[in-house]
């Protein structure tokens, strides 16, 4: 019988750390990176609730704050537009997320706790779209290219 429950434990311990692990790994997958001078969140913008999660979570805000401390960050001047565009997208993404959250706790279909976490996690998300849309505003403004309005 102590064999038994030993090895449970054993067996319940080793499982427990995979669960850790794996969260480990999924949160890691869940957040914004910029890649290809886009802005990727989520596999799919059709996937609101990983794109809103993604914006929400406090590694994407440090991300791009980081990226904006750098001095020697710059995005390719030819693809800016393309970076906001993708911003854009993931923020219109993360907002219909949130509407339909209001709705369903409008109509009943939510409780209050789980719509309180959906305001928390906006008011995340709109954190890490300043952060990233301040590195687009920055490359604008300190760009070393010259304007082609300038004479």
């Amino acid at each position: 019988m102590d064999k038994t429950k030993s090895g449970v434990a054993i067996l319940g311990a080793a499982f427990g750390l995979w669960i850790s692990f794996s969260n480990a790994n999924a949160q890691e997958s869940e957040t914004c990176k910029i890649s290809d001078e886009k802005v990727v969140c989520a596999s799919s913008l059709s996937d609101r609730k990983t794109v809103f999660d993604a914006m929400a979570n406090p590694k994407s805000t440090r991300y791009f704050k980081e990226l904006l401390a750098q001095p020697n960050f710059s995005l390719d001047v030819n693809r800016r537009e393309t970076y906001r565009r993708s911003l854009e997208r993931n923020r219109r993404a993360m907002h219909r997320y949130a509407r339909s959250q209001l709705r369903d706790y409008r109509r009943r279909k939510i409780n209050s706790e789980t719509y309180e976490k959906t305001v928390s996690g906006y008011k995340s998300a709109v954190a890490t779209y300043t952060a990233a849309m301040n590195i687009y505003r920055g490359t604008v403004w300190h760009s070393k290219t010259k304007s082609r309005f300038a004479d």
